[in-house]
This record gives structure tokens, sequence and C-alpha cells, in this order.
């Protein structure tokens, strides 16, 4: 899978914050993902490491 984190926005109906021109390769944990990775915060006790990891991108809860 290859695809821009704009349109990847536009699918899942999010907003972007950032640079969407960023290309999307598959999907990881906060802790493992990389530049090209997608990832979720799914918990709000893990908020702690969004600001850590190294994912190209991270789908947050509006409210966060």
């Amino acid at each position: 899978m290859k695809i821009k984190l704009k349109e990847l926005a536009i699918i899942i109906e999010g907003k972007l914050d950032g640079n969407g021109d960023i290309i999307i390769t598959g999907a990881a944990g906060l802790e493992e993902a990389g530049a090209n990775e997608i990832s979720f915060l799914g918990n709000p006790k893990y908020g702690r490491l969004v600001p850590a990891t190294k994912a190209g991108a991270v789908i947050v809860p509006e409210a966060f």
C-alpha cells in the first residue's frame, strides 16, 4: 500500500494537521512505527507515547 497522507485523511474523513504529501506505506504501533507508517491512539492512557513516536502520522481522537 502506498498513499499520500492527504488522500488517507479524505478517505477516513479526518482532519489533517501537517504535511499531507507524506507517503504512507503501512501501519504500526506507536512505539514501532517509522516515518512512512501511520499509527493510532486507541486508548488515552497511551497518549504519552504520541510525542515520542517516529510515525509519519498518528490518528487521534478530536479531543486529543
